[in-house]
C-alpha cells in the first residue's frame, strides 16, 4: 500500500525569529503532521512494528528534520513519542492570555461570511482553554463582532440563543440579502425594457419617443411645449418668423427710415443694419439685450 499512496513532501522550514513569532512555523508543522497521520491511516502503518514506523517518519520528514532529530538527547522508540518531540521543537508554548486577547478582539472582516467568521473563532478558541464554555463564548463573540448592526439586534432579541441557532439566523439573513439584491436590478431592467419596447406608438397610433412614454406612465412630469412657429417667444424674446419681423419693423419707428415700398430683400438688409441701434416696441417681443449693441 505504501508504494501506491504518495507520502507528503519533506517538511521544509525556516527556523528564524520571524517564522516563530508570526506562528507560520507552527502552522506549517501542524499541516504537515496532519498530512502524515492521514498517510499512516491509509497505509495501515499501525499494523507495523514501532521501529518500522519511526524509520518511515524519518524517511518521509526530510533531511532538515533529521538534523533536528540528531539533536534530541533521548531518541524516541515509538512513533507517537517521536512526533511529540517534534511538537516540542516546532510548536511554541501557548500564552493563554495573548490567545484570549486575540479571540476577544477578533472582528468580522469585510466580505467575510458569518460561517467563515465562526470557523476562525473556533480555531482561535482551541488555543484559549475555554473547555465547556467554548461554544457560548464563540456565540457571544459572533454577536459582538459581526458587522451587520441589524443582524446583531436580531440575535440579541433571541432568548437562550445557542451557537447553532445564531449561525442559522445569520445564514438566512445573508442569503435573503443576496437574493434581494438580485431581484431589484432585474425589476428595473424589465421596466426599462418595457418602456423601450412600448414607446414606438401611443394609444392613438402616432409615433411616441421615450420621453413621451415616460410622461405618459407618470415616471417623468410633462415638459412645457416648445414655442410654436411664428410666435413672439424665442431664445431672446424675439419673434421667430423672419417675414413677420420684416412686416412688424416696417411699421413705426422704422416708418421714418423710408424703407417702405422697397422689396423684401432690400428691406431685410436695412433692418439688419438698424436692429442693432433701434429698439422696436416691447409688444413686438424684443428685450433690452437688443438696445445699443
Amino acid at each position: 500500500m505504501e508504494a501506491v499512496l504518495q507520502p507528503p513532501a519533506p517538511f521544509l522550514f525556516e527556523n528564524n525569529i520571524s517564522s516563530v513569532t508570526s506562528g507560520n512555523l507552527s502552522k506549517a508543522w501542524q499541516n504537515w503532521k496532519n498530512a502524515f497521520n492521514i498517510y499512516c491511516e491509509a497505509c495501515e502503518l499501525h499494523k507495523k512494528d514501532e521501529k518500522v514506523k519511526t524509520n518511515i517518519l524519518l524517511h518521509v520528514i526530510g533531511p532538515k528534520c533529521r538534523e533536528v532529530y540528531q539533536q534530541f538527547s533521548v531518541k524516541p522508540t515509538t512513533l507517537q513519542a517521536l512526533l511529540k518531540e517534534f511538537d516540542d521543537f516546532f510548536l511554541p508554548k501557548t500564552n493563554t492570555t495573548v490567545e484570549r486577547h486575540r479571540f476577544f478582539t477578533r472582528e468580522q472582516k469585510s466580505q467575510e461570511s458569518a460561517e467563515q467568521y465562526v470557523f476562525e473563532l473556533n480555531k482561535m478558541a482551541a488555543k484559549c482553554g475555554f473547555k465547556d464554555l467554548c461554544d457560548d463564548l464563540v456565540k457571544d463573540r459572533l454577536i459582538c463582532g459581526i458587522r451587520n448592526t441589524t443582524l446583531r439586534e436580531r440575535l440579541l432579541r433571541e432568548p437562550d440563543l445557542k451557537l447553532s441557532s445564531a449561525l442559522d439566523i445569520c445564514r438566512l439573513v445573508e442569503m435573503s440579502q443576496v437574493q434581494a439584491s438580485t431581484i431589484k436590478p432585474e425589476s428595473e431592467t424589465h421596466h426599462v425594457h418595457e418602456l423601450s419596447t412600448n414607446c414606438g406608438t401611443s394609444s392613438n397610433g402616432r409615433h411616441e419617443d421615450v420621453e413621451e412614454a415616460l410622461v405618459r406612465r407618470g415616471v417623468r412630469p410633462p415638459q412645457p411645449p416648445p414655442p410654436a412657429p411664428g410666435s413672439r417667444a424665442g431664445a431672446a424674446g424675439a419673434v421667430a418668423d423672419e417675414e413677420e419681423v420684416v412686416a412688424l419693423l416696417l411699421q413705426s419707428p422704422y416708418r421714418r427710415t423710408g424703407i417702405q415700398g422697397l422689396d423684401l430683400v432690400t428691406s431685410r438688409l436695412i433692418i439688419r443694419d438698424h436692429i442693432k441701434t433701434v429698439r422696436p416696441p416691447d409688444r413686438w417681443g424684443y428685450t433690452d439685450t437688443h438696445r445699443g449693441n
